[in-house]
């Protein structure tokens, strides 16, 4: 079950020296960033969506609830934070993390920004249909 927030995400994020921090639910997992890794690119559905302009649903524990895979997010999160997605080089996997940029409108990742952990090849990838 979740709720709605009185506030923006903004808002309602916490403050502890620096950044503000965002404590996440993606699907049943539970992700801790800030607010600056989330809105690091400002045309993505991230970005708009803590922006401060929109109300996000929360789970019981306070978490902001987003309805997606949790297993593929931490792609999308470890690129917001460096800039390129280390993946596996497995085919399945790298057309469900694909999938994920699409949905959260990361243009990096969907032109082809990410590398596979065996020898940090850089890949590009063919959006799916």
């Amino acid at each position: 079950v979740s709720t709605q927030s009185t506030g923006t995400a903004k808002d309602d994020c916490k403050t502890i020296h620096g950044p503000k921090i965002v404590e996440l639910n993606v699907g049943g997992k539970h992700f801790t960033t800030s607010i600056e890794t989330l809105t690091k690119y400002s045309n993505s559905m991230l970005a708009t969506m803590f922006s401060g302009r929109h109300n996000i649903a929360r789970d019981k524990k306070g978490r902001y609830f987003i309805d997606r895979d949790g297993k593929y997010f931490r792609y999308v999160l470890n690129f917001l934070r460096d800039g390129e997605a280390q993946i596996p080089p497995d085919e399945f996997l790298r057309k469900c993390v694909l999938k994920e940029a699409q949905f959260f409108s990361l243009q990096g990742v969907q032109n082809g920004n990410l590398s596979t952990q065996e020898g940090q090849v850089k890949s590009r990838w063919i959006a799916l249909d």
